[in-house]
């Protein structure tokens, strides 16, 4: 695909200051709102912190006003988030809270400080530590911005390699050239579509609920 010229916002739950061992969390955290916003400068995006701090996303009832609030002001038409099959506590929080806020966007009865919007579409991103359950069900050509987008994920010390033994950089290439192959390009992305959701969303969600007492 060709650059669209859409308008871009990276959300960010949390900045994720406990995830460097070797770092203190307030120092690591300035060093992450630093390489959040390069990401975003460098894919001609807008960086957006919901402002919790890592491990305390609230309940999902204020989590999600929230973000349906953030997703109405902003107008959003699109959003990609987390898919729930995750061992990440968080991501499977972020997918609950997503879906939620994304669903309440048109009820004119929800009430935050911005007006009902239409109800975007709701893809779930591909993500090595979410593929439980994960469908590959779109297949998005990016080859034409791949060394775009890979040069901008440079600017974390996390996807450099130098903070955890995860080899980031190696596994999303290797899953971006496996995705091309897929369907015949050289690059590409898998996104799965929200109606993955039905059947077994209100299970996952008791289950994580539980899982909280």
């Amino acid at each position: 695909m060709k650059a669209q010229h859409w308008k871009v916002y990276m959300i960010h739950m949390t900045r994720g200051e406990r995830g460097n061992p070797m770092k203190k969390p307030d120092e690591y955290s300035r060093q992450l709102e630093s390489e959040m916003k390069r990401c975003a400068e460098a894919l001609g995006a807008e960086c957006i912190w919901m402002g919790y701090l890592a491990g305390q996303i609230p309940e999902d009832r204020i989590a999600v006003r929230d973000l349906c609030d953030l997703f109405r002001k902003i107008k959003a038409d699109a959003v990609i988030t987390h898919w729930q099959g995750s061992y990440h506590p968080r991501h499977v929080q972020t997918c609950r809270a997503v879906t939620q806020a994304v669903f309440r966007m048109p009820d004119e009865s929800y009430r935050t400080g911005a007006g009902p919007y239409a109800l975007p579409n709701l893809w779930f991103g591909e993500n090595m530590e979410d593929e439980e359950g994960f469908v590959p069900e779109f297949y998005l050509d990016s080859t034409d911005v791949y060394e775009k987008w890979f040069e901008a994920l440079k600017a974390y010390q996390l996807f450099r390699e130098g903070v955890t033994g995860f080899p980031y950089q190696s596994f999303y290439a290797a899953n971006t050239r496996l995705r091309g192959v897929d369907i015949g390009v050289k690059y590409a992305k898998a996104l799965m579509h929200r109606k993955a959701l039905i059947g077994d969303l209100s299970i996952r969600t008791f289950e994580v609920r539980l899982s909280e007492y």
